[in-house]
């Protein structure tokens, strides 16, 4: 049964732990069977195959977050404009049989892209929906048959943010929309998150993409009008120009 959320609810961290970047294909990591990547224990979580599917501008960012907060795990990327090598990048069966699979992509190619993978997901992969509008994705996930693990989410920030904090994520949100998991590893995987420094939002697809259009979709709009104008920085500014 899918799991929504029927009241926004935000869960804060209790106390902040700090990590220290290293290079996540550095090590021979263990390959592990696909398996749910929420019931394994910390030490554990060091071992996952991460699969990243699609290396554009946010994917590369979760390419330094990957080796920032799980440094052990064999991260395995499939974009269709990079060659395998063997090293970061593969084949796309070869991401869709990892642990856990993170569909960076664009909205439009979720449907295809969810074809294309299905066959090759193990029967206890978990999909990470991580798209901007989320009643669509969610639809898409739900209509898959035979059904498949997932859990929608949208992050409500990207590199800019992480480059302009130095790294410091305390306080990010993760808007979580809905998943099929278990309580148990829904509420691991939740409190991983609120550890590493990420503040939690549960609320529906539908309320989120509202709000969304209200908010963030209006703030774009304004961006791309205002951003022609060549308009600079200087002293005069305040802290929310």
């Amino acid at each position: 049964m899918v799991q929504f959320f029927n009241t926004p609810t935000i869960t804060t961290r209790n106390r902040a732990l700090e990590h220290r970047a290293r290079l996540l294909l550095g090590g021979a990591a263990e390959r592990r069977p696909a398996a749910s990547i929420l019931n394994y224990s910390a030490t554990e979580l060091m071992l996952l195959t991460l699969g990243l599917i699609g290396y554009g501008h946010f994917g590369a960012f979760l390419h330094v977050l990957g080796k920032r907060y799980l440094p052990g795990a064999t991260l395995m990327v499939y974009a269709p404009e990079r060659a395998p090598d063997g090293e970061l990048f593969f084949t796309l069966e070869e991401v869709a049989a990892c642990d856990a699979v993170i569909l960076a992509i664009p909205i439009s190619a979720y449907k295809a892209t969810l074809g294309q993978i299905h066959q090759h997901l193990s029967a206890r992969s978990v999909v990470l929906d991580i798209a901007t509008v989320k009643q669509h994705t969610i639809d898409l996930l739900e209509a898959t048959s035979p059904s498949v693990s997932f859990i929608s989410m949208h992050p409500m920030f990207g590199p800019e943010s992480y480059s302009q904090r130095n790294g410091d994520v305390d306080g990010f949100r993760v808007v979580i929309t809905g998943h099929n998991l278990a309580s148990s590893t829904y509420d691991a995987f939740r409190n991983g998150l609120i550890a590493a420094g990420f503040t939690i939002i549960e609320t529906t697809a539908a309320a989120h993409d509202r709000d969304l259009a209200e908010t963030l979709f209006l703030t774009h709009y304004i961006g791309q009008i205002v951003a022609p104008g060549g308009f600079k920085r200087s002293g005069l500014d305040t802290v929310s120009f």
